[in-house]
């Protein structure tokens, strides 16, 4: 959502967005959910960032394949 938000509000290139998402991946492991840690934070934070981009990615897809669904019918 913040992404999305950073993207219209910004007017970055789509292709950036993932970057961005591993970047607040990154941010909130770092600096608060292991932030006495920074290497389990680094490490962490990519899998949030991940996590994020293939969430994203996976329901943009399903929707797709919604509406393509229902405009056949």
């Amino acid at each position: 959502m913040l992404t999305q938000l950073i993207k219209v509000y910004f007017v970055l290139p789509k292709w950036f967005v993932p970057t961005i998402a591993l970047l607040f991946g990154l941010g909130i492991s770092i600096f608060i959910s292991h932030k006495h840690n920074i290497l389990g934070g680094i490490f962490m934070g990519w899998f949030y960032g991940y996590a994020a981009v293939g969430t994203y990615a996976s329901l943009k897809t399903n929707l797709i394949a919604y509406r393509n669904k229902r405009s056949k019918k």
